[in-house]
């Protein structure tokens, strides 16, 4: 019994020294792999422009609306009506005896502007129909493939202004077309323009620009 009670104590005091050589710690943490400083990177992105805003016009103040109308000294416009189609009909040609149907291509259409025009200055005034044109935030430039004036102190719907054959105003096909601007009177242009863009402005000579949104007319 002595025996077995000192190899005990031997055993137990042996432990403690091993214990004691090798040390305990405390468990530490693992860093991450990969780990940084850097903030992480989030992935957001721009939101899409919407058809609801309108662009800015093109290196110029902010333009008018289509409601209200433009001056300077020489002029007053107002762009009374639009009106959108596929096709313009000039009527009958007198030569062929047959109905002059047009049609702007595809992906494209016809813009028909009705304006007012007031000149200012006492006296006729020539304006050439590439002083009137519309253009985008892009500042691609579109004149009129038709025009016509009518002067008149009577108000009138300038969509009524009769457009013919010979009124075809385009600087491809006459360069130097013209008309006479008198005190009063109402234009009627016609463009052709792509069908994808819904925002333009109308430029009229050097007057301030008027937006113009024609998706709400037929």
């Amino acid at each position: 019994m002595k025996k077995v009670s000192i190899f005990s104590v031997l055993f137990v005091l042996l432990g403690a020294l091993l214990l004691s050589a090798c040390g305990v710690t405390e468990p530490q943490s693992v860093e991450a792999l990969g780990g940084t400083d850097a903030p992480a990177e989030v992935n957001t992105q721009a939101p899409l422009p919407t058809e609801e805003l309108s662009p800015a016009s093109p290196g110029s103040p902010t333009p008018s609306r289509m409601e209200f109308p433009v001056q300077n000294a020489s002029f007053e416009v107002k762009v009374i009506d639009i009106a959108r189609s596929h096709q313009v009909d000039l009527g009958i040609d007198n030569n062929l005896g047959t109905e002059l149907i047009y049609t702007p291509g595809a992906g494209n259409m016809f813009l028909t502007l009705g304006i007012k025009v007031s000149n200012l200055t006492g006296s006729d005034i020539t304006l050439k129909w590439t002083d009137i044109y519309l253009v985008n935030k892009y500042q691609d430039k579109w004149y009129p493939v038709f025009g016509a004036y009518r002067a008149t102190n009577a108000a009138m719907d300038p969509l009524t202004v009769q457009i013919l054959e010979f009124d075809q105003v385009h600087p491809d096909f006459d360069p130097d077309a013209h008309f006479y601007a008198a005190d009063n009177g109402y234009v009627r242009v016609v463009f052709r323009i792509p069908r994808d863009n819904l925002y333009y402005f109308f430029g009229f000579a050097d007057l301030p620009m008027i937006e113009i949104n024609w998706r709400y007319y037929q």
